[in-house]
């Protein structure tokens, strides 16, 4: 299968697990999933530290976007 990438995520996640606020991006560091409240951009961060590139996986809403929060997000293994 093309295009499919396996990830670090816990089958749990906990608050660390993600970063939300305004103007965040993948480069933000110490988290997984970095959600950008004003673009409702999510992005995931294989190793949480911003050294390797994020990649955005998706984005929720149009003109206005939803809080995110991590009790929101449920891995699926």
């Amino acid at each position: 299968m093309t295009g499919v990438q396996t990830c670090a995520l816990p089958i749990y996640l906990d608050a660390n697990d993600l970063l939300s606020g305004a103007g965040l991006s993948s480069s933000n560091t110490g988290a997984h999933l970095v959600y950008d409240t004003s673009s409702g951009k999510l992005y995931y961060d294989a190793d949480a530290s911003g050294a390797g590139s994020g990649v955005m996986i998706a984005q929720f809403g149009t003109v206005t976007h939803p809080t995110l929060q991590v009790t929101d997000i449920r891995p699926i293994t």
